[in-house]
């Protein structure tokens, strides 16, 4: 299976932090971008994956440690400073191992 990064959205107005649900969420790429390696010596998609995160600003783990299951990476909000709208864009590791999705998590969260 191809390593892949599946990428979702959320849109928050500002009553929707106060109810604590965005107004708007769903799939920016639902097929995913793919991850191919880049270094012919390094076979996994780790390095590639490590580089397209950071390119997109997504350093935040939906969990910390990671737990093996459905790891993703988000980015800081997006604020439109006119109506005060965020969008938060999150980017779902799919098709990599447990232990390239560490690789993943421990580059991202600890360079």
């Amino acid at each position: 299976m191809t390593a892949r990064i599946k990428i979702t959205f959320e849109r928050w107005k500002p009553v929707d932090l106060e109810l604590g649900e965005p107004s708007q969420r769903g799939w920016i790429d639902s097929e995913g971008v793919r991850m191919d390696p880049e270094d012919a010596e390094d076979p996994s998609a780790v390095e590639a994956t490590v580089e397209f995160l950071n390119r997109k600003g997504a350093v935040h783990p939906s969990s910390d440690p990671p737990t093996g299951i459905d790891l993703w990476f988000s980015t800081e909000p997006e604020i439109d400073f006119e109506s005060g709208d965020q969008e938060i864009r999150s980017y779902h590791l799919y098709g990599f191992s447990v232990e390239e999705e560490l690789q993943v998590f421990h580059r991202i969260r600890y360079g």
